[in-house]
This record gives structure tokens, C-alpha cells and sequence, in this order.
């Protein structure tokens, strides 16, 4: 698989868990000065509680002391909610954080049985931080929040904007591919497993692809990407309606779709009005 762009801005195959345990601190000191606004101090705030969490869940991790990490991530993308009263009109890392929160417990509930259960989750979520923390210093910060405070004006680099809104985009539903399954061979005759129970990358996927979809039609750029909704919503009621032959096919099917959509989500590749 090619290399993604966040790749490129700092995630690694293990989305840093254990190895960077304040990454969001980093990009909260760089933050701290770039405005006052009600989204800018909650957006910070929010990364502050996500950083505590986090060391809390590395030192219980390094013990191996998985549901104890487990329950410090969980509780910390609960706790970093708070105050958060934009709805859908706030930053997308408010966003992010309220998806997190419905994909952790769908994934945790789908793997209690699993005997690596506490560990998919937290692995799960150790990348969900990450993703949270870049969609705060790459996108609210620079972009979303300034935009929506200059009360409709025309904004600057909209290019780079769109470029890194359709990786945020792209980049919610591979990390449920990551995180949630594994290949070896030829993808194309079905080498793909699932981490943990088949229900819960399934189902993450399905939210996600939901989520994804969800941003694009909202953008400022929802017309150049009709396809691609059309295709996420397509993969999302596929999977709601489960018609595969069985969990096999289902894993397998659901993960090439789904990777043929994202690499057609990317500038210049809309098939819309431009």
C-alpha cells in the first residue's frame, strides 16, 4: 500500500503508542499563542486532557496492565468532551473526539469475548489520539477555526485546506483498515484478518466509512466528490445490511472496497462541479 501523507506527518505503523506518550503536548505549546476564541481554548483544553490520559494509559501499558490503559484512554476522550457545546458547527478535533468515543466502545463491546480484546481496543485508541491530536494542529488551528470566525470571507490556501481535509478524511476510515486487521499476500485473493472480532472492524468500518461521508458532503468541496460519497454511503449500507456470503468474504470485500474508494478521494480526482 502506498504511503499516506499522514504518514508522512508523523504517524507510524504502531500510531506512536508507547514511543511519543505527549505528542499532543507538543502540539499544544505551539498552540497556546494562536488565539483566544471559545474554539481555540476548548481545542487546547480537550489535547491537554487527551496528553494527561495518555501518559496515565503508557504507564499502565509499560506494566502490561491493559485494561488499566484501556480505561485511561477511554475515560480520558470522555472527560475531554467537556464544555463542548458546538454540536456540528465546531472544530472538526470536537468532531473527532465524539466519533472516537461511539468507535472505542462499539470495538470494545465487539471484543470482550476475544481473548486480545483489551488489547485491540488499546491499540485502537493509542491511534485514535494521535489522529485526534494532527486533526487539531493540522486543520482547527491553521484553517477551520480561523475560517469560521471571519464570518464567511474567502479563505486563504483553500488548496492546502482541501488537501488536508480529504487526508482527515481519508485517514478516519484507514485507520479502522489498520488498526482492526492485518494482510500478508495478495490482497486481491483475500489474505486480510481481523484484529479482534470480525464484528468490530465490520462495524467500526461501517461508522467511519458513515463519518467519512458525513465530512464530504459538508465540505466546502462537496460537489467535486459526489462519487466518492456516493461510494462511501454505498460501502456503509453494505455493511449495515451484512449481505456477504460469511465473515470471511464480509472482512475481505468490505477492506478492497473500501481502499478502491479512498484512492480515488484526493484532489483533482472529484468527479463533481468544480
Amino acid at each position: 500500500m502506498k504511503t499516506r501523507n499522514w504518514m508522512k506527518l508523523g504517524i507510524s505503523a504502531l500510531a506512536l503508542a508507547a514511543v511519543t506518550p505527549t505528542f499532543a503536548q507538543g502540539i499544544i505549546n505551539k498552540v497556546n499563542d494562536r488565539g483566544t476564541n471559545a474554539s481555540s481554548r476548548w481545542c487546547t483544553d480537550a489535547l491537554r486532557t487527551l496528553d494527561l490520559a495518555r501518559r496515565d494509559a503508557d504507564v499502565a501499558y509499560y506494566r502490561g496492565d491493559l485494561m488499566t490503559a484501556k480505561g485511561h484512554l477511554m475515560n480520558g476522550l470522555e472527560r475531554s468532551q467537556a464544555g463542548n457545546n458546538f454540536r456540528n458547527a465546531g472544530p472538526l478535533t470536537a468532531r473527532a473526539i465524539a466519533r472516537g468515543i461511539v468507535l472505542a466502545r462499539e470495538i470494545d463491546a465487539a471484543t470482550q469475548a476475544e481473548l486480545n480484546g483489551a488489547r485491540t481496543t488499546v491499540y485502537f485508541l493509542f491511534r485514535y489520539y494521535d489522529f485526534v491530536a494532527i486533526v487539531a494542529d493540522r486543520l482547527d488551528y491553521p484553517f477551520y477555526i480561523p475560517f469560521t470566525n471571519c464570518r464567511g470571507c474567502r479563505l486563504a490556501e483553500e488548496a492546502i485546506f482541501e488537501h488536508r481535509f480529504l487526508d482527515y478524511t481519508k485517514e478516519q476510515v484507514q485507520l479502522v483498515m489498520d488498526s482492526l486487521t492485518e494482510s500478508t499476500g495478495d490482497l486481491r485473493r483475500g489474505a486480510v484478518f481481523p484484529i479482534g472480532a470480525p464484528e468490530a472492524f465490520l462495524h467500526a468500518l461501517e461508522l467511519s466509512s458513515t463519518y467519512a461521508s458525513q465530512d464530504l458532503r459538508e465540505s466546502l468541496w462537496a460537489s467535486r466528490y459526489a462519487c466518492q460519497i456516493d461510494s462511501l454511503n454505498q460501502l456503509a449500507s453494505r455493511l449495515a445490511s451484512g449481505a456477504y456470503l460469511d465473515e470471511v468474504d464480509a472482512v475481505n470485500s468490505a477492506y478492497l472496497m473500501a481502499r478502491d474508494i479512498l484512492e480515488e478521494i484526493q484532489p483533482g480526482k472529484g468527479c463533481g462541479r468544480r
